[in-house]
């Protein structure tokens, strides 16, 4: 009984009181899925994909990181800032 008491007190003082700092995270897990959606849906109209995306495809999109940068003063180097976002909400 002591136990769910200490819980619920965790709870409540842990995850109630700070939900706002779930919405971070929570916006660039959507804005990764949408991109996601939008990629598969161009790959469905090109005929290159014949299935929908599944829970892992989303995921892995997600987490991805970022190719292998080879340094070229021509191109653009682009931070991962959706990953580096994902990885620290994870860790928080």
């Amino acid at each position: 009984m002591r136990t769910l008491r200490l819980l619920g007190r965790d709870m409540e003082n842990g995850i109630l009181r700070r939900c706002v700092l779930f919405i971070l995270p929570l916006l660039f897990a959507v804005s990764q899925t949408r991109e996601l959606h939008a990629y598969l849906i161009e790959l469905a109209d090109g005929n290159i994909l014949l299935t929908n995306g599944t829970f892992a495809d989303y995921l892995l999109f997600a987490m991805k990181g970022m190719e292998v940068y080879y340094f070229d003063p021509r191109s653009v180097f682009y931070i991962p800032i959706y990953w580096f976002a994902f990885q620290i909400g994870l860790a928080y």
